[in-house]
Parts: structure tokens; C-alpha cells; sequence
């Protein structure tokens, strides 16, 4: 009785290791699909692209609920002097990725919000 691999094989389907990496579609500059400055630093050079949010703002239907937020984060830091500082002395950071894919293509890259 064949196996299941072999049955597989059979019907034309490859493992992973046989199938060639696909060729990216397009080569698209960042700074032409998103507005920016590139900076240098130690490595080479990173990518800045800015944007600011006011207090007010929705994303949404969800707005940022500023004074709420600062008060959780004062109970689970058990740091009572988180929720009286000014909201301006904060930035966000949340690191993201370009995809789940894992691997070549993916890039990880910081997001920093701060509310000016």
C-alpha cells in the first residue's frame, strides 16, 4: 500500500524544499509609497515616517481614552504618580510586522505614537 507522501507525489504535489522562492512583483521605494525621510545612524540609514494624533482623535469608532488609559496603566504598574503626569510626557511604542508570512519579505519595524 502506497504511502501518503507517495500518493501525494503522485498527484504532482511538492514539499516546500522543491518549490523555488517567488520573485517579488515589484520594487517600490518606500519613500514612494509613504511620506518620509530617511536618516542615518550607526547600521546604515532607518526610515522615519511621521504622523501625529491629537487627543481628540478616533480610529474609527473607537477614540483614545486618554485619562482611562493612563489610570489602568498606573494600577498595573502600581505606580500611582503615572496617572497625574501630562499625557504629552508619553510616547506609544508597538512593534509591527509587514506580514505573517515569516520569513524573507517580512520585516519588523517600530511604531511610536505620541500625543502632542
Amino acid at each position: 500500500m502506497p504511502s501518503l507522501a507517495d500518493k501525494l507525489k503522485s498527484l504532482g504535489v511538492k514539499v516546500g524544499s522543491e518549490i523555488p522562492a517567488p520573485k517579488p512583483n515589484a520594487n517600490f521605494p518606500i519613500d514612494s509609497v509613504i511620506s518620509g525621510a530617511f536618516a542615518p545612524n550607526s547600521l546604515g540609514e532607518t526610515f522615519i515616517h511621521e504622523e501625529r494624533f491629537g487627543a481628540d482623535y478616533h480610529h474609527g469608532l473607537a477614540s483614545i481614552k486618554l485619562q482611562a488609559s493612563l489610570n489602568v496603566m498606573s494600577a498595573w504598574a502600581a505606580d500611582t504618580r503615572l496617572r497625574d503626569l501630562p499625557i504629552e510626557s508619553f510616547a506609544f511604542l508597538d512593534t509591527e510586522t509587514s506580514g505573517l508570512s515569516g520569513g524573507t519579505g517580512t520585516f519588523a519595524f517600530l511604531s511610536a505614537r505620541a500625543i502632542l
